[in-house]
């Protein structure tokens, strides 16, 4: 009988603790903001692909994480920020300056204002089509 008693209450503890398995954990949140750059490399017949860069600039133009090369077969792009953060962020295809090589055909700059929260991402489409001027300046350039 005092075996008995004994299990019952070490099966009763073994139950009443909550089990620590890795998938019922919750999810720690992330300290950063994740910012991801779609670009759609469908180029008319007869266009070439100009050397660019794919960057994340803010309302006064400075690139928000490491400027990417682009890269024709890798159409998506991620960038992170600590956060948050209150602003504009602008995702742009720059032509890298190489001479004189005109490049008519670039995505158009999207911007998005936002209060941008860690742990979120945000997603920028980009197509290609004739660049009109931005209207957010780019950085300076660094001699």
């Amino acid at each position: 009988m005092k075996r008995i008693a004994f299990l019952s209450i070490i099966l009763m503890e073994i139950l009443a603790i909550p089990p620590t398995f890795g998938g019922n954990k919750g999810k720690m949140a992330r300290p950063y903001i994740h910012y991801q750059v779609n670009i759609q490399n469908y180029l008319p017949s007869g266009q070439t692909i100009c050397p660019s860069s794919v960057m994340i600039t803010d309302q006064n133009g400075y690139p928000i994480g490491t400027i990417q090369p682009y890269h024709p077969y890798i159409m998506s792009y991620h960038f992170y920020e600590l956060g948050p953060v209150n602003g504009i962020r602008v995702a742009h295809l720059s032509v890298d300056p190489f001479g004189d090589v005109i490049c008519p055909v670039t995505p158009i700059p999207v911007p998005r204002t936002g209060p941008f929260l860690n742990g979120t991402t945000y997603m920028y489409s980009m197509v290609y089509g004739i660049r009109p001027p931005s209207p957010i300046p780019l950085p300076p350039a660094s001699e």
